[in-house]
Formats: C-alpha cells, structure tokens, sequence
C-alpha cells in the first residue's frame, strides 16, 4: 500500500461495497505491517470511493512507517508504542474516540479529529497524560530525539534572513488544541516538571489560554496572541512566574556557591515577522524578577563584593549562608534588545547595583556589577 508492506488476513460479512452505495459491512482483521500490528473490529462501506470507517482498532510495534502513507516518512529510531481506540472515517474527515496510547515511557488518552475536506484542513486534539516525556512526544512527530538543544540550534544556525514563512502551515489551518501533563520530562530542561495548555486556531489567530508550565517547584502561567491575517505575522506574549526555586535551577552547581530563595517574576513581550530571526529582532516589551526569602553563600557574596578580606576568612573559616532579604531585576526590551534598567541584589553584608545590555538576537550579554 504506498510501498508500505504488509500481510495480514480479514474477515468479512459475505457482501462487501466499493463505489458510494453507503453499504455497510462487518469486518474483523489483523495485519503485520512494517514493523508494527494492526487489530480492527468494526463495519466499514465503499472501499474504494466515498470510504467509511467505524470500528475499534488497536496498533502497536516499534515503528511508525505503517503511517508513512498518511503522515510522510518517519524517523527511524525504533521506539515501543501501543494504541487503541474507535476510529470512524467518512468524506474525508477522521477521528479517533476513546483513545489509549504508550509511547516508550509517555501515556496519553483523550480524542483526535482532523478533515482534509474544503479550503482548510481543521484539527481538534485534546489529550492528557499522567506522565509524559519530550522525547517521545518528538518521535511521534518524526522528529530526532538525540541531542534535542544542540539539533535545535543547529537548525536555528542554519536559517538565513529571507527563509520561508515559519506560520505557512498555520495559515490555512484551524485548530483546538488542549493538553495536560500531570508529569513532564525533558532530559535538557530537567527543571520542568508540568506542562499545561488550551489553543484556538481559527480564521489566522492563535489564541494560547490557560498556559501553565510547572517547573522548579513553582509555576509560569499565561496566554500567547499569533495573528496571521496579514503577511507579516504579530505575536503578543504576557507570562507570570511565582514560587520557583532557584537553587533547583542550578543543581549542579557548587554547594560553597550556592543561592537559594522563592523567584517571581512579569514578561510581556509584542513581536512581528515571519522567521525566527525577525521576531526576535523586532522584539519589544518589559520584564521583571524578584527573589525572596533566599540565602547566599558567604563565599559568593565576598566574591560578588570584591572583598578580598572577607574571601580570605571564608576560605579559612568555612562557608556559612548569609541571609539574602531580597534580589531583583527589572527590563525594557526594544528591537531585539533588552536593556537592564535596575539589578539589585541586597544580602545581609553586601549591596550588589548592576546595568547593561542583553542582545537576544545573538544571546549576548554586557553587565556591569
């Protein structure tokens, strides 16, 4: 089928249909295609023209190519999934009912729509899982899992000025999207923690609602605006974070420097351009953190005060945790540019004021301390 192989065997009532008689038969089948096994029970009518589909179906293997024929060539990494659910197909609009899926370690139940009939192709989604990882999710997709950040940076070099219109797709798509994760996993994001979102597509704007990201302990929540109605494309973004614990942030780093304290903060950011590049670089808009009740290591406050003496006793004496009252940033970024206009931070021994310049085009930064 498409250059897909497969062989298998199907039971049926003893009348089938082809050619728009809306005829219903039964149908009982299995089918080992391509790395992967397909059970379906259920009636179907009009194989060949106008076909429809009513049934219970379950697949499961190591290999999506099965759905080359639908979905394009996938990637070949091999990856355990299960799926079942009641699939019904008619005049070119799908959909999958009480739905079940595992991928490697992901769960997911919920239901999928999608029709290719008239002008726009329309997609409704809504999915929850009590544990789900980034990889999976990306091998569903076709996408490679090894090496997620430095593939995606690599992908980000790439692109010059002038690439295509990274809203295309988007364009002539509607869509209803929601997803729940109770847990998520992502190996080179090991902070986040939950993953929340409703989106609406309809008639070129996106409207992100009810975003909630759970990560070091605490949460970002808030709503992203894409309108694609005219040809270059504008995005309006506001996010709040509260309770996120700083030093889970930094797990890694060293215990004589350690910061630790509850982080809040505001972005609202406005955007237009069709690529990567030119959103960023039209990037506008205000942005703020505040630390509280943390601590710091006696050593990285001698160090961030340039106090030779106090480094020297430390040293000598042991590392202790000064009380840190209170740490914050305020931003105002114009054209892809953000520019500090406060940084305080105020431990029990030493004031610490900052400026400078952060370059979001090029991620570079220049602070003064």
């Amino acid at each position: 089928l498409r250059g897909v192989a497969f062989a298998g065997r199907v039971a049926t009532d003893p009348v089938l249909t082809f050619l728009e008689t809306q005829r219903w038969f039964g149908l009982h089948g299995h089918a080992a295609i391509d790395g992967a096994n397909l059970d379906v029970d259920g009636r179907a009518a009009d194989l060949f023209r106008a076909m429809q589909i009513d049934a219970n179906a379950s697949l499961a293997g190591s290999s999506l190519a099965v759905l080359r024929p639908f979905l394009g060539e996938r990637y070949a990494e091999p990856r355990a999934f299960r799926a079942q659910g009641h699939v019904r197909i008619d005049a070119g609009r799908y959909s999958l009912t009480e739905a079940q899926a595992r991928v490697g370690a992901t769960d997911l139940a919920g239901e999928l729509a999608w029709s290719r009939s008239g002008s726009r192709h329309t997609v409704r989604a809504h999915v929850k899982s009590q544990a789900a990882d980034l990889a999976d999710l990306l091998w569903l997709a076709g996408q490679p899992t090894a090496d997620i950040t430095t593939a995606a940076a690599g992908r980000a070099a790439s692109r010059r000025p002038g690439d295509r219109d990274i809203f295309a797709a988007a364009r002539d798509l509607d869509a209803d999207l929601a997803f729940e994760a109770a847990r998520f996993h992502a190996a080179e994001l090991r902070p986040l923690q939950s993953l929340k979102l409703r989106a609406e597509l309809a008639a070129g704007r996106l409207a992100v609602s009810d975003l909630d990201v759970g990560w070091a302990g605490g949460h970002s929540s808030g709503r992203i605006g894409l309108d694609l109605r005219q040809p270059l494309a504008t995005v309006d973004a506001s996010l709040h974070t509260r309770g996120v614990r700083v030093e889970s942030l930094f797990a890694a780093q060293e215990e004589k420097k350690r910061i630790t304290g509850l982080l809040d903060g505001q972005l609202a950011l406005k955007a237009s351009g069709n690529t990567t590049e030119a959103l960023w670089a039209s990037a506008a808009g205000t942005g703020s953190v505040h630390l509280s009740d943390g601590t710091i290591s006696s050593l990285l406050d001698a160090e961030l005060g340039l106090e030779g003496g106090k480094l020297v006793r430390t040293l000598l004496s042991g590392v202790d945790f000064l009380p840190l009252p209170c740490a914050a940033a305020s931003v105002e970024v114009t054209g892809g540019r953000a520019r500090i206009r406060s940084l305080v931070v105020d431990s029990a021994n030493t004031r610490t004021t900052g400026s400078g310049t952060i370059d979001l085009r090029d991620a570079v930064i220049d602070l003064v301390l």
